[in-house]
């Protein structure tokens, strides 16, 4: 699955368990998938930096990790709001 997928998917299971209530165990599969977005951040990081020390366009790959950024940003959002259920 990638990483959009992933924020994607809690995003979806979210949204039911703010219709319909979440259980422990649902809150804590969230937990899980918000790390997995974390690790997959860290890894296009990573990623990234390589591209760029074997002189990939620096406009392109800041672009890329602002977009990056702000999908991990979605996935924090959507993990705040499912503590709170």
């Amino acid at each position: 699955m990638d990483y959009v997928e992933s924020v994607r998917i809690f995003f979806e299971q979210t949204c039911v368990y703010f219709t319909i209530g979440s259980s422990a165990e649902e809150r804590l599969s969230g937990e899980a998938i918000e790390q997995k977005i974390d690790r997959t951040k860290k890894e296009l990081k990573k990623a990234s930096r390589k591209r760029l020390e074997s002189g990939a366009d620096v406009k392109e790959e800041l672009n890329y990790m602002d977009m990056v950024r702000k999908i991990e940003r979605a996935g924090d959002c959507v993990y705040s709001i499912l503590q709170c259920l």
